[in-house]
């Protein structure tokens, strides 16, 4: 299925009178696409969430869960990439609920001294701090708070840290650190940066960085990485996003740090979905960026977009004169890549809302393989698998039902792929014969189709059967 991300401003903007005919189409079509949420969806929540607003804070969480339903999507530091979970909103703040209710504060209930000293024992954590101690700074700074100076690195990190809260929520902090870059590059360089084009932000952003540091802006994140939160996808993305952001690019004056880290929270996501609806230019602009760096074919549309591209979509999806005139003859034709091995491109939308491949079989030539190629998204919901079990279900005999939820559906819900792989079973759909099996080359479970034109035989018996059955009628 196309997976669509909706920017937490598409979840409120659908609470709108003026969105109510598209929030009521969305709810007929829902089935046949998939609506990820993620916990930046769920920090955007809680930016609502006190005693004085507990309604607003269940409408909102409402509308997330009727949307998205159970498609939780989570980075899993395992595979370093988000992964699929099916988990509710309201499951999923249950069980975040510490961290979600630190985010909430700024992170002022947390005393980080003792967090510190929780995670390490008594003499690291003095080494450490008689180290940072030691280490003067070539400027002293003072203490705003109590007027004392800071002269030392251990004094600095403990007033940061103590002072987090509000730093996160001061919305002047970003308009700050853009003051400061501009004094640093000139006030004609941040201006010049806002008529660049997402493609090329990144050009500009390393010749900046190389010209003040010998480095180019990779390797002056990843270094950073190194030393405070480790290399990973996750931590990249983020700081990159960040840097866009506190360098003044498509900026938001009414953003605070809290808000820019969430809005790079969403983009991440959202960069592992097909499309990104989101009505937010700023977000939209650092967003693109970012998909083009990674090489995401992420798409991004407004949400005034949205309704007439869930109704194409629905139409390249499930019209079978399309699919079969217009999709199959075009892509089904692999390119020859050497060595015997033919290199087959995706769709340009899942047929039937599933298969990814349409490849015409080299020894059998009239006959074509339906596959599902899990890029460039990566993963699958067990929900598309059973959306389309229920496809085919809705078009079999009452008497081949049974037979097939106890050879097909019962066997995946094993996911035992000694199991899964014995799974074959054939049935017939106007002119095809259509033999669903399991792909033996998918590292996951996951269903393939055979489809043949019906043997003549067949096609006459069920002539004859047809010819019974009526002469049957008119006794």
């Amino acid at each position: 299925m196309i997976k669509i991300y909706l920017d937490w401003n598409i979840i409120s903007y659908l609470k709108e009178e003026k969105y109510i005919d598209l929030r009521n189409y969305i709810e007929e079509v829902k089935e046949f696409f998939v609506f990820p949420y993620s916990r930046a969806h769920i920090q955007d929540l809680y930016q609502s969430k006190s005693p004085a607003n507990v309604i607003k804070f269940e409408q909102d969480l409402d509308t997330l869960t009727d949307i998205c339903q159970t498609h939780l999507l989570e980075y899993n530091d395992s595979i370093d990439s988000p992964y699929p979970y099916e988990c509710t909103p309201r499951q999923y703040i249950e069980r975040e609920s510490l961290t979600l209710q630190a985010y909430k504060s700024g992170y002022d209930s947390i005393i980080f001294t003792e967090l510190i000293k929780s995670v390490m024992d008594a003499t690291t954590f003095e080494s450490i701090r008689n180290f940072l101690s030691a280490t003067p700074l070539e400027t002293h700074i003072e203490n705003p708070n109590n007027g004392f100076l800071i002269c030392n690195l251990w004094d600095t990190i403990i007033f940061l840290l103590d002072n987090l809260s509000s730093i996160l929520k001061n919305k002047k902090l970003e308009v700050e650190i853009y003051k400061s870059m501009c004094k640093i590059e000139g006030e004609r360089s941040i201006q010049e940066m806002q008529n660049i084009d997402s493609s090329d932000i990144f050009d500009y952003l390393n010749e900046l960085c190389v010209s003040r540091t010998n480095k180019d802006l990779t390797d002056t994140i990843l270094a950073t990485l190194e030393k405070i939160n480790g290399i990973n996808s996750y931590n990249y993305f983020l700081a990159e996003y960040t840097t866009l952001a506190f360098c003044g690019y498509s900026r938001d004056k009414n953003r605070n740090i809290l808000n820019v880290m969430t809005d790079a929270l969403h983009a991440y996501y959202a960069m592992r979905c097909d499309v990104l609806v989101t009505k937010d230019d700023g977000m939209r602009k650092k967003a693109q960026a970012e998909f083009i760096r990674f090489n995401s074919p992420t798409k991004i549309i407004t949400i005034e977009e949205l309704r007439t591209f869930l109704e194409n979509e629905l139409y390249y999806q499930y019209n079978l004169d399309y699919i079969q005139y217009e999709v199959i003859p075009k892509y089904s034709k692999g390119e020859d890549r050497g060595g015997g091995k033919l290199a087959y491109k995706n769709v340009p939308s899942p047929i039937i809302g599933l298969f990814t491949n349409c490849i015409k079989i080299p020894k059998a030539p009239n006959a074509l393989a339906l596959k599902v190629n899990l890029d460039p998204n990566g993963y699958i919901y067990y929900t598309e698998l059973k959306h389309f079990f229920n496809l085919v279900m809705d078009n079999l005999p009452d008497k081949q039902r049974a037979n097939f939820q106890k050879e097909i559906v019962d066997k995946f819900l094993t996911r035992d792929k000694r199991i899964i792989l014995s799974i074959r079973i054939v049935f017939y759909f106007n002119k095809w014969q259509i033999n669903l099996i399991a792909d033996p080359e998918s590292d996951v479970p996951l269903p393939m189709l055979i489809i043949r034109k019906k043997r003549k035989i067949v096609v006459l018996l069920e002539k004859i059967i047809s010819i019974f059955h009526n002469l049957r009628g008119t006794e």
